[in-house]
């Protein structure tokens, strides 16, 4: 009696089976990043600013090595008036990529917001460093370069009110929210008292964030100078 044959279609099946893609299968975390980084980019550039904030933190959270992704938070941060939390990942950003002049610029205008002038003015001088090459546009340099002058122009002020005191950025006429188009036009610089390294907000904060929707691509293009300082203290 010939020995019986296993019939191959009834292999077939399981087999193929057990190689099946899994359906519960975790999804790509850096994939399921950058898309939260695309849709934070649209939500910032249509001025929904909370939205852009929740998908970009969890794009962090996903790749927090990424300087790029806590740059734009820091920008969508400052859009909302979080300055202390936007120095935070402004200054990750920087850490991650110290060669990255963007990032730099990010971290001054979030110091200067906190009401820092003295540490945006290096910010800023590290920026430029950074930016001394010839392919950087010279639209670029010459923003950056008058953002500099206007933050070293408060930063002696600062000094000038001696040690523990820190700036308070306001800006002119109390007029709009971290929104508005005329926000940071104009800034004034007061004086609060206690520690220099404090958390917390400078009053209502000089809005040194680019314009609206202007950088949120993250092509590393700096953000246009916001106004001419103008100092006050009480």
């Amino acid at each position: 009696m010939p020995p019986k044959r296993l019939r191959i279609s009834k292999l077939e099946k399981p087999t193929l089976e057990a190689f099946a893609p899994d359906s519960s299968e975790e999804p790509d975390p850096i994939a399921l990043a950058l898309s939260l980084k695309a849709q934070g980019q649209d939500q910032a550039a249509a001025g929904k600013f909370a939205e852009a904030r929740a998908a970009l933190l969890q794009a962090v959270r996903l790749m927090p090595g990424n300087a790029e992704l806590h740059e734009l938070h820091a920008q969508v941060l400052l859009e909302l008036g979080s300055a202390w939390e936007a120095v935070c990942a402004a200054t990750r950003a920087v850490q991650l990529t110290p060669q990255w002049a963007e990032a730099h610029v990010t971290l001054a205008r979030s110091q200067l917001n906190f009401g820092e002038p003295v540490l945006a003015e290096a910010s800023y001088e590290r920026a430029l460093e950074n930016l001394q090459q010839p392919s950087t546009d010279a639209a670029v340099l010459a923003c950056v370069r008058q953002e500099l002058a206007e933050a070293r122009q408060l930063a002696e002020r600062q000094r000038a009110l001696g040690p523990g005191v820190r700036a308070v950025v306001k800006a002119a006429g109390g007029e709009g929210g971290p929104h508005g188009e005329e926000a940071g036009r104009g800034s004034g610089l007061t004086a609060e008292g206690g520690s220099s390294g404090g958390s917390g907000h400078a009053g209502d904060g000089a809005k040194r964030q680019r314009p609206r929707g202007q950088d949120f691509a993250g092509d590393g293009a700096a953000g246009t100078a916001v106004g001419t300082a103008a100092m006050d203290v009480t």
